[in-house]
Order: structure tokens, then C-alpha cells, then sequence
């Protein structure tokens, strides 16, 4: 089972960079072409396939919705090996403080993006790939392997003693 959900892991971890990196590509064709210049489409054939129809706000909206799709997964991931590998107490426990701290991320993240948009220029860009990068790490299989870690090293330590 603990191999099945790594394998899901990795693979979701893929099929997330996949979709961002090409939907990002997207994003900026739309954009040069609406700037009047004449861009080269480096979005994947495939992907271009099924979402060629969309608008700019379209794909931002997607883009959104597919951040929080992520980070559910990832969320579920987490849950998934912490049932596989602990007690139903430390389920429970595990359950609690990857919650919180995927509801802390969270609201780091749209702290530090809000607290940008009242800055100008360089700062507002700085806090700006901050907030991006805290929604990165919940988006990725990172986050329930930092979680897992430190909980298991957590108990273990406290278990000991």
C-alpha cells in the first residue's frame, strides 16, 4: 500500500507540473498575441488540444480551481500514508496538524499576496513569489512528506522518553 501511494504521489506530481507549466505557456501566448506581436505557441499539442477554446480569464480561473484540486490531493495523499502507518490516536493527531497546517500555509499565502498588492515595484513582487511559493508547497507531494517527517520524528522522540 505505502508504495501505491508513492507512486500516486510521484505521478500526480507530474501530471501537476505538466498542467501548470503548459497553462502558464498559454497564459503568455494569449498575452503576446493580444499585445499585438506574433508569438510562438510553446504549449504541448496535446494539451493545446483540449483547452485551445479557453480565454485568457478562462485559464486563470482553471488555473485556480487546479491549485486547489492540488492541494487536496496532496492533502489526501498525506492522510492516505498517515493511515496506512500509524495508530488510529496518532491518525487522529496527524490528522489534526496536517489540517492546520494546510489551513496556516493558506493563510500565509494570501497574507503575504494581499500585503503585496499594497506595495510598489519591487517589494510588491518579492512578497508576491512568497505567497506564490507557500501555495507551491501545499500544491506538491512536499508537503505531506514534511508533515509525515516531522510528526513520525515527533511521536518517535516523545514515545522515548
Amino acid at each position: 500500500m505505502p508504495i501505491l501511494i508513492i507512486l500516486i504521489s510521484l505521478t500526480f506530481d507530474f501530471v501537476r507540473d505538466y498542467f501548470f507549466i503548459n497553462i502558464n505557456f498559454k497564459i503568455d501566448f494569449i498575452n503576446t498575441k493580444n499585445d499585438g506581436l506574433n508569438p510562438v505557441n510553446y504549449t504541448d499539442s496535446t494539451f493545446e488540444y483540449f483547452f485551445s477554446s479557453l480565454t485568457q480569464d478562462s485559464l486563470i480561473k482553471l488555473k485556480w480551481m487546479m491549485s486547489l484540486f492540488f492541494s487536496l490531493i496532496f492533502y489526501s495523499i498525506g492522510l492516505s500514508f498517515a493511515f496506512s502507518f500509524f495508530r488510529r490516536e496518532n491518525f487522529i493527531k496527524f490528522f489534526k496538524t496536517q489540517t492546520f497546517g494546510l489551513l496556516f500555509v493558506i493563510f500565509l499565502a494570501l497574507s503575504f499576496y494581499f500585503i503585496s498588492t499594497t506595495f510598489i515595484g519591487e517589494n510588491q513582487y518579492i512578497l508576491y513569489y512568497i505567497s506564490l511559493e507557500f501555495s507551491h508547497f501545499i500544491q506538491s507531494s512536499l508537503f505531506p512528506l514534511v508533515f509525515l517527517i516531522v510528526f513520525y520524528a515527533y511521536t518517535s522522540l516523545n514515545s522515548s522518553t
